[in-house]
């Protein structure tokens, strides 16, 4: 017999009990940078206030007097280039979801979630594909996490792009820009092929809103006053001035040592050329160029079905670090 625990707020559970749901978390897989271990619940008074702010719930799943599966359930507002939705993430000890949890979990979702509001199933990797199958799921979106450490850099194939970009494409010129370009024309151009590049990415139906760049500027503003540095490198065709690829880097000069790569793509009519890998290349030489006593590596995160990326991802020496799912729920 399987009963829930809801959690609005924190004081919804004892120390006793958050003390018992943290010895149950040190089981489940768990996120980047999450810090498992319970420390104490005055620690617990001053960060769970603003997680549990209305806009989102917690039901704990009990079997008798054990903790076998949690919910979390998150609204969100628009934000950056997402759409407004209800994410839910689910972590179990149980890897075969019994049909009377299912029941229980689908009553949690449809218990909190607003008339028309579409509804994501957060997870790492596919452990609860049959869980989501009940649940009328769909892949939405799925990204795969690399990491490359400044020791692990191929050089011989950077090297190479470099050189072989340099050599084929006198068409072409290579510009660096921090941040947006300050002219008004340049900036729209980098951000109309900044959306091209993302429409060619899969993606679900009211998940991502590729039409509205806004985020772009403000999280360019945010990095300026944080000690953040935004690398814009694009090729532009020299007889029309036009902008035909580019690649992108955030990179916090008092932060992890490791940049974030960002959008990279070309124009369909200059694929296949080469171009992009030239593109990463004169990158990662920039970087270390300008920053090579703290930069450890990059970061990135690359859609499953991105083959291209994928290929050029692995050829530079990037490390598989973890993948994420989110799949539309049809509840």
């Amino acid at each position: 017999m399987f009963k829930t625990i809801t959690v609005n707020k924190y004081s919804d559970l004892s120390e006793a009990q958050w003390k018992k749901y943290y010895d149950f978390r040190l089981l489940l897989d768990e996120r980047v940078n999450a810090q498992t271990p319970f420390l104490s619940f005055s620690r617990l008074k001053e960060t769970l206030p603003t997680v549990f702010d209305g806009k989102g719930r917690m039901v704990i799943i009990s079997e008798g007097d054990k903790f076998v599966a949690v919910i979390q359930l998150v609204r969100l507002a628009k934000y950056s280039f997402y759409n407004a939705r209800l994410d839910v993430l689910f972590g179990s000890l149980l890897y075969d979801i019994p049909p009377k949890m299912v029941s229980v979990i689908k009553k949690v979702i449809a218990d909190f979630k607003l008339k028309d509001e579409p509804v994501y199933f957060q997870v790492s990797g596919y452990k609860y594909a049959e869980l989501v199958k009940s649940l009328s799921g769909k892949v939405a979106n799925d990204s795969l996490s690399f990491k490359l450490a400044v020791a692990d850099i191929i050089w011989e194939n950077i090297d190479q792009w470099y050189k072989d970009g340099r050599k084929n494409n006198a068409g072409l010129t290579l510009r660096l820009f921090k941040g947006l370009p300050k002219n008004k024309k340049q900036a729209q151009e980098l951000l109309d092929l900044w959306k091209l590049a993302d429409m060619d990415i899969p993606n679900e139906d009211n998940y991502y809103d590729i039409s509205d760049r806004s985020f772009i500027t403000e999280t360019l503003d945010y990095a300026a006053k944080h000690n953040g540095i935004n690398y814009f490198y694009v090729l532009i065709e020299k007889k029309s001035n036009r902008m035909i690829g580019l690649t992108n880097v955030s990179f916090y000069t008092k932060g992890s040592g490791y940049a974030g790569q960002g959008i990279s793509g070309i124009v369909p009519e200059y694929r296949n050329l080469g171009l992009c890998k030239y593109l990463k290349a004169a990158m990662l030489k920039k970087l270390l160029k300008d920053h090579p006593e703290i930069l450890k590596g990059i970061r990135t995160a690359v859609n499953n079905n991105n083959y291209p990326i994928l290929k050029i991802t692995k050829l530079m020496g990037f490390r598989f670090t973890g993948n994420s799912v989110s799949y539309r729920l049809g509840i």
